[in-house]
């Protein structure tokens, strides 16, 4: 009688336990380019694992100068964030890699901000 109780009650607290287990939060980040071009700037989003193996991209065709664009991680095997944008003006095209890999933070949003300081290069980061 003792040890059927004690089973019960085991396995009361197991199924107890494993049910307070919290759902992952998806990532969240944000981008917004706050830089002057001209032309038609199109942006390419990323979402990397930590082996930086390309699991999934957003594309943003044509890029208003200053809005925020938000985003929620493809998957919680997201854990970084590489950008690649295109522009198309009088001036001449341009293809770059912003220069910097950006981590997510899994606690909240993950802000990102390019600008005229930011550094961009033809080589992926």
């Amino acid at each position: 009688m003792r040890t059927k109780l004690f089973t019960l009650i085991a396995l009361f607290c197991v199924l107890t336990l494993s049910s307070c287990e919290k759902e992952p939060i998806p990532s969240t980040y944000s981008l917004t380019l706050d830089m002057n071009f001209y032309g038609t700037v199109k942006v390419m989003v990323f979402e990397c694992n930590d082996m930086s193996e390309k699991l999934h991209t957003n594309t943003v065709e044509k890029v208003q100068e200053g809005e925020k664009y938000s985003f929620t991680a493809s998957s919680d095997m997201i854990s970084k964030i590489k950008i690649y944008y295109s522009k198309e003006s009088f001036l001449g095209d341009s293809h770059k890699w912003v220069q910097q890999v950006f981590i997510l933070n899994r606690e909240g949003n993950t802000n990102i901000v390019i600008n005229g300081d930011t550094i961009v290069g033809n080589q992926e980061p």
